[in-house]
């Protein structure tokens, strides 16, 4: 597997993967959108010679309570052709997004040790009812 910088010539495969792993064309839409905005880092795994995977992380910023307090980015969305799920691609695609987006390690160390990330099972249509076992914290201080 070979993860690189969505390219044009990508930009089919990459909405017909969105298409089918969101039943529908709204996510193909949002990249489409999202594509045409500064700082976005959209990433392709090829297999094979053919596009299996995407995400995409846009910029973002964190507030709190109403109150500017870091830059970010913002993972959404992700999607891998249903024939290679569960093969490390969408693993790999993150790990390689993390890596390539600067704006991570952007948060004020004044307000928090860690960040936590909340991660809801699509079996679940409420995100509060996610248990605790989904909810996984990410050192973000620099070693």
């Amino acid at each position: 597997m070979r993860i690189h910088a969505e390219r044009p010539e990508d930009e089919l495969a990459v909405g017909s993967i969105l298409e089918k792993a969101f039943a529908g064309p709204a996510e193909a839409a949002l990249v489409t959108d999202l594509r045409k905005c500064r700082d976005v880092i959209s990433l392709v795994a090829v297999e094979e010679g053919e596009v299996a995977g995407h995400i995409l992380f846009s910029p973002v910023q964190l507030l709190l309570d109403g109150e500017f307090v870091a830059d970010g980015s913002g993972l959404a969305p992700m999607a891998v052709a249903a024939d290679r799920q569960r093969s490390g691609i969408g693993g790999s695609l993150i790990k390689a997004g993390w890596t390539n987006s600067v704006r991570i390690t952007a948060c004020s160390w004044s307000y928090w040790d860690t960040l936590s990330t909340t991660l809801v099972s699509d079996s679940s249509p409420h995100p509060e009812e996610a248990s605790a076992a989904s909810t996984r914290e990410f050192p973000t201080r620099p070693s």
